[in-house]
């Protein structure tokens, strides 16, 4: 339940993620899952198919002196995919729940976050957080106070409206209306950037008024040339926001990492050493090959996914990949458990609006 906190940071002095601890019940439900003969799902197969891609880019990184720990990282973490995949598997509520308590979870550490900020105790508000990089991190202010843009239980507010931006999209898929305003409320007072491209976007395509997709036509029109064409003027509206924007932007149009077919190495984005968006994470650490592998694995996944409903995905994990591309983060392992959540709704045949509606508004 605290993804930006580090229990092994703490007794070991290594930073990695408390979800992975999690991996030692792997072979307790491999022996549920062939107990209950439940058979292997095609979507699990491709996350099968990423971990001995992964693995062989650790051998690589062995043998070329890379950096190891990285690379074995992402083994670790298509491994826990692949456990929440069983998890559903074996219980579907289960994921549900979770979704829904994770979420109020983190609504009322908001609202204790914007507390402790205004009464001028700051330093508590990330207590959550022993990630070594951010160790004299402050929650900036948003526009003025009493707002903040707060964290959430992540690390960060564009980590934390990427997590929003997916609770938002699931239970637009499965129609649970309470839920998705709370993710809306969140995401609007938020202050980040990411949170208000991927509402501008979600509305612009969903919203049934042709009214309202004009006007946000236009708006997106304004920021687009106004970001290329007036970025002194935007920079004093809007400070430091601007200078964060420039630098996602030379990160993803001006990358001067050598594009080598099998990559160079992989670098810690926490620390600064590489842009934040996929596509620079993963040309210095995997080459044009294997960022190519990686999209193509990606898109089978997505292809087997056997909801009607499975593109209101695509928006959030376009946003994150753009804002935190690393697949390490507890968000990819969401988005992609959500998928898998919705191709066993539809295959159990309960994907229809009507059954989502008295099987999950309450």
């Amino acid at each position: 339940m605290l993804p930006a906190y580090s229990l092994t940071q703490v007794l070991l002095n290594i930073y990695t993620s408390n979800r992975f601890l999690s991996l030692i019940l792997l072979p307790i439900l491999l022996f549920f899952k062939f107990k209950k003969k439940i058979v292997l799902n095609h979507p699990e197969t491709f996350f099968i198919l990423f971990i001995g891609f992964f693995i062989g880019y650790t051998i690589l990184a062995i043998s070329e002196g890379r950096n190891v720990a990285i690379y074995f990282g992402y083994v670790v973490a298509f491994l826990y995919i692949i456990l929440l995949f069983w998890l559903i598997d074996i219980n579907h509520d289960f994921f549900l729940k979770f979704m829904k308590i994770f979420l109020l979870f983190n609504f009322f550490y908001v609202v204790i976050q914007i507390f402790l900020l205004n009464v001028g105790l700051g330093s508590w508000a990330m207590w959550h957080s022993n990630l070594m990089a951010q160790t004299d991190y402050t929650i900036p202010i948003f526009v003025s106070e009493p707002f903040y843009r707060y964290t959430g239980l992540f690390n960060e507010s564009s980590p934390f409206a990427f997590y929003l931006a997916i609770c938002h999209a699931f239970f637009t898929v499965f129609d649970n209306k309470k839920y998705k305003r709370l993710a809306l409320i969140l995401l609007i007072f938020s202050g980040s950037k990411a949170g208000y491209l991927y509402l501008l976007l979600y509305y612009f395509i969903y919203s049934g008024s042709r009214v309202l997709k004009f006007l946000l036509g236009g708006v997106l029109l304004f920021l687009s040339v106004g970001f290329f064409y007036f970025y002194d003027q935007f920079f004093l509206l809007t400070y430091s926001e601007m200078a964060s924007l420039s630098q996602r932007q030379e990160a993803i149009f001006y990358n001067e990492t050598e594009l080598s077919p099998f990559g160079v190495n992989l670098g810690s984005t926490s620390e600064g050493e590489l842009a934040l968006d996929f596509f620079s994470i993963f040309s210095s650490g995997f080459g044009m090959v294997g960022l190519v592998a990686i999209i193509f694995l990606f898109t089978l996944f997505y292809r087997s996914i056997k909801s009607n409903r499975r593109h209101f995905f695509i928006l959030p994990l376009l946003i994150g990949l753009l804002s935190s591309g690393s697949l390490l983060i507890f968000q990819y392992s969401l988005i992609f458990a959500s998928l898998y959540y919705c191709h066993l709704r539809g295959r159990l045949g309960m994907a229809s609006k009507n059954l989502i509606k008295s099987d999950f508004q309450q």
